[in-house]
């Protein structure tokens, strides 16, 4: 689950890349363009979010717990010893999911300055 939603996370690094290029030349079209393919990614991501949460839900009644206390190094913990072949993949896919939106989050931010600085010049 985490790896198809880094994956979706992948795609938004790539777009939010390619908005920058496009937001520079000053290309509104195409930017246009992508927002709206933008858009279908966050949608997909969000089922994705959903279908994740609703599994979280689903383990941490099984485990005896409340959904919010099923944190990632929870379920590393309950992963390491008892199912040892899964732990280092739901490692990787967590340290993935944590770069890939510390990534998102700054090239986000990236793009809203650049934005800015585009309208404060058309003003």
């Amino acid at each position: 689950m985490l790896n198809r939603e880094n994956d979706l996370l992948d795609s938004l690094v790539e777009i939010g890349d390619k908005k920058r290029q496009l937001i520079i030349l000053g290309e509104v079209k195409e930017l246009d363009k992508l927002i709206q393919k933008e858009g279908i990614v966050l949608s997909n991501l969000d089922k994705q979010e959903g279908a994740r949460f609703k599994l979280q839900q689903e383990l941490s009644v099984a485990w005896g717990m409340k959904p919010e206390e099923l944190v990632a190094t929870e379920l590393l913990k309950r992963l390491s010893g008892k199912h040892e072949d899964l732990y280092k993949p739901m490692q990787e896919a967590i340290e993935r999911l944590d770069y890939n939106l510390t990534r998102l989050k700054a090239i986000n931010s990236h793009n809203h300055d650049l934005l800015e600085h585009s309208l404060d010049f058309i003003a």
